[in-house]
Order: structure tokens, then C-alpha cells, then sequence
């Protein structure tokens, strides 16, 4: 799609539909925001309209010349996309081979070669917050002084996760969760589903356009199942319990962010819920009382330690090589939060 049939983010395209327009392309670009919202899709709209033969300075790629045509198969040899090798983006290899994942020491070299076919070279770090510290230190070289004709667009999710040395060489734009009447009105012309389960998808996909589009509303109700059985497992001092649960929310590490995304946001409604502030837009009238009769049981400082653990376990799922230990962590520190240690998130 053209950047300008980007939806939800208008003023991050409006950004880089100017700079084109303008011929004023930073050198680096900093596209941080929540997953699944569209970071990823823009960078490579943005690195197409950038390589396109045929734009003519306008800011939209053509998207049918040689040029765009190759950014759409991704083989375009003026375009490299760096990604996590494992779990994180590491410096690379000082020899390139065929067989691995190119990384920051493969983009620094392209970065000193002169385009192939176009006027410009366009790199994408995705999930730049997975860099190790090897890697963003040679990055930040390159930032500090970036070769003629380079663009390198970082995506990542939070700017706290990268060296304010590396942010502080980019021109940051910043993307938001999409609102919920742009994606009503998506689910329900896209996804035809009946009424009670677009109101589902709706609440547990958090404004993310990954999550509207493949959620299962069947599925959604095992999960919340599974993330209320933990939260009633840790208030009773289950360990166990929670560990056996945990045991299955620990792998593949997708199951793991979906649960935990109920979960923490379960809490957040259950610390609002305590405070006597009603719920609006939240599943169905059933889960609704589950959850209103639940936040009855204990008062807000219970669920604010709760909810604090699991945002912190969520913001750092990504460096556990294993989910599950991250899991077993959480599930012995709510249990001990629950049961009255003030201290156990300090």
C-alpha cells in the first residue's frame, strides 16, 4: 500500500511524506511505538517510495517500476533488513557467510559501498531494541557519521531498551495503538464476524492491527481462562498451581505474550475496578462481573504490586532465551505480592 493508505498513523507518514516531498530524507530515522500497529509496514513503504524509479518527487512509490517491484520481493540490492538472530541483533560475523542472517557489521559495510541501481541505500533495523550492546556501539559509529546517500530506519518498541546515544542520531517518529472506531469498522468489513465477538476482538486486541486481524474470539476465551486462573492461583498462594499454568503459558513465546498481554490487562482493569471506577467496552456482561466480583476480594495496592510485576515481566519477556523462567520469577513474586509483601516488586 502507499504510504498514504497507511491507516491509524497519520502523523508518523505525514512526517515522512514530507520529507520526500521536501527532498529533506534524514539520514536516520527512529520508528518507536507499540507492536503490531504498523512500524514495520511503513519502514518498508517509506524505504520503497525512497528506491522508486518512477515517483517523480512525489511521496509515493509507484509500486509497478523494476524498482518497487523488487522492494515488494524483498530483493532489492539497494534495500537490507536486519533482524533478530535468536533473540538478539548481534554485531555479526567479521566474514560474511551465505547461510546467516546479515547483522550490524554487514550493514556498516554495505553502508560504504556506493547504491547498486538507485541514488540512495536504505537500511531497516527491525526490533533495534534487541541489539546487544556490541552491536548498538558499531551502530552508533555509522549514526555519528552516516556515508552519502544512506537512510537506516530503526524500528523498535520503546526507547528505553536503546542507548540514548543511538536515539539521540535519529529523527524519532513515534507511532500510537490504532483507535477502536477506525478498527471497528476494519473487523467488521474485513472480518465479517457477528457482533458479540467483533466487541471480543476489539477488547483484547489492544489497538494492535496484527492482533484484529488473526485473533480468535474461541481462542481469546481459553486464553482469558488460562490468565484468570493464574491470577486466582497467585492470590491463594498456589505456587504450584501457578507454576504448572505457567509451564504451559511459557512456550512458544507468542502463547506467552498473549497471556500475558490478558493478564496484565485483567490487572489494570481489576486495580480500576478496586478504586470503584465501572469498566466500559470490556468483553461480554459475564466476564465483566467475573472480573467486578474478583477486584471485590482485595484492594487496589494488591492489584497495582500485580500488575506492576507483570508489566515489568512483559517489558523484559524479550531477553529470557526461555520464557518459562521468566514465568516461574513472576509466578513466585505475585504470590508473595498477593499475600501482603509490600516489597516484592521494589
Amino acid at each position: 500500500m502507499p504510504l498514504a493508505d497507511v491507516k491509524g498513523q497519520e502523523q508518523a507518514v505525514e512526517v515522512l511524506r514530507r520529507a520526500i516531498a521536501s527532498d529533506r530524507v534524514a539520514p536516520a530515522y527512529l520508528f518507536v511505538g507499540p507492536e503490531g500497529v504498523g512500524k514495520r509496514t511503513t519502514a518498508l513503504e517509506f524505504a520503497m517510495a525512497l528506491l522508486c524509479q518512477r515517483a517523480e518527487g512525489g511521496p509515493d512509490a509507484c509500486r509497478s517500476c523494476p524498482s518497487c517491484q523488487k522492494v515488494a520481493r524483498d530483493s532489492h540490492p539497494d534495500l537490507l533488513v536486519i533482524r533478530p538472530d535468536g533473540t538478539q541483533i548481534k554485531i555479526g560475523k567479521r566474514e560474511e557467510r551465505g547461510n546467516e542472517p546479515p547483522q550490524i557489521r554487514q550493514l556498516i559495510r554495505a553502508a560504504h559501498r556506493k547504491p547498486y541501481e538507485g541514488i540512495r541505500k536504505i537500511f531497516v533495523v527491525d526490533e533495534a531494541h534487541r541489539m546487544n550492546l556490541d552491536a548498538a556501539n558499531a551502530l552508533l559509529k555509522t549514526l555519528e557519521e552516516p556515508p552519502p546517500s544512506t537512510v537506516i530506519i530503526l524500528i523498535a518498541t520503546t526507547l528505553s531498551h536503546l542507548p540514548p546515544t543511538i536515539v539521540s542520531r535519529c529523527q524519532v517518529v513515534r507511532f500510537r495503538l490504532l483507535p477502536r472506531a477506525w478498527l471497528k469498522g476494519w473487523i467488521e468489513k474485513e472480518r465479517e464476524l457477528p457482533a458479540e465477538e467483533v466487541d471480543w476482538v476489539l477488547t483484547f486486541c489492544g489497538g494492535r492491527m496484527d492482533r484484529a486481524r488473526d485473533l480468535d474470539p474461541k481462542g481469546l476465551r481459553d486464553l482469558c481462562s488460562e490468565a484468570l486462573g493464574m491470577i486466582r492461583a497467585a492470590l491463594a498462594g498456589g505456587v504450584q498451581e501457578i507454576l504448572s499454568r505457567a509451564a504451559k503459558a511459557g512456550r512458544p513465546r507468542e502463547r506467552a505474550q498473549e497471556v500475558l498481554d490478558i493478564l496484565l490487562l485483567f490487572l489494570r482493569n481489576l486495580t480500576v475496578l478496586a478504586w470503584g471506577v465501572p469498566l466500559d467496552h470490556f468483553g461480554d456482561a459475564a466476564l465483566q462481573e467475573d472480573l467486578a466480583s474478583l477486584a471485590r476480594e482485595h484492594p487496589p495496592q494488591v492489584w497495582m504490586r500485580l500488575f506492576e510485576g507483570a508489566r515489568r515481566f512483559r517489558a523484559d519477556l524479550d531477553r529470557y532465551s526461555n520464557p518459562q523462567l521468566g514465568w516461574e520469577v513472576w509466578s513466585l513474586k505475585a504470590s508473595a505480592a498477593a499475600a501482603g509483601d509490600s516489597g516484592a516488586y521494589s
